[in-house]
């Protein structure tokens, strides 16, 4: 009997050690986003939470982006695989968008590799410049979406976005001032 009270106690401190650790950091499970309006042109709009602001990523090339730094300007992010179609058909309109409103707006896009060489070789065929983050599940969660491409355009309020399944060159002309 002995036995299985320590057993019990032991496995009841494990558990409330383990819930500790998981709330210790709230934040991992808060989603970025508000609740979104659908508008006439299938986008959806919304607000971003102030936590998305805290955000560190990670690029392929190891370069480090905080996206605190990028507050006060158009954020667009783009959530693509190598693998996807219609990601890989949106590619040259954001590359193009790149090269006229970089000097408004970051781009960073977000990749969900099935192979991450294969996606270094379209990146390099494409001509990205703008910097690439490996998507973890994480981070696709707190932006709740399932479906690839998808594209994110923050306005400079640093609230407001924009949410649009694929883009082509006028979703940035109609929306980047």
């Amino acid at each position: 009997m002995k036995i299985f009270k320590l057993f019990f106690v032991v496995i009841l401190f494990h558990s409330a050690n383990f819930a500790t650790i998981r709330n210790a950091r709230p934040d991992s499970t808060i989603s970025f986003i508000t609740t979104e309006k659908h508008l006439s042109n299938g986008q959806k709009t919304g607000t971003i939470k102030e936590n998305f602001w805290n955000v560190e990523l990670k690029t392929i090339d190891g370069k480090i982006l905080e996206m605190k730094s990028f507050k006060g300007k158009y954020v667009y992010l783009n959530f693509w695989g190598e693998w996807c179609p219609g990601c890989r058909e949106e590619i040259p309109s954001i590359v193009q968008a790149y090269k006229k409103f970089k000097d408004k707006a970051e781009f960073i896009g977000l990749l969900k590799p099935h192979n991450l060489e294969k996606a270094k070789i379209f990146i390099a065929e494409q001509k990205i410049k703008f910097p690439i983050v490996l998507l973890e599940k994480q981070f696709k969660k707190k932006f709740n979406f399932d479906g690839f491409p998808l594209s994110i355009l923050i306005f400079t309020d640093g609230k407001t976005y924009l949410r649009a399944d694929e883009v082509n060159k006028n979703f940035f002309e109609e929306n980047i001032k």
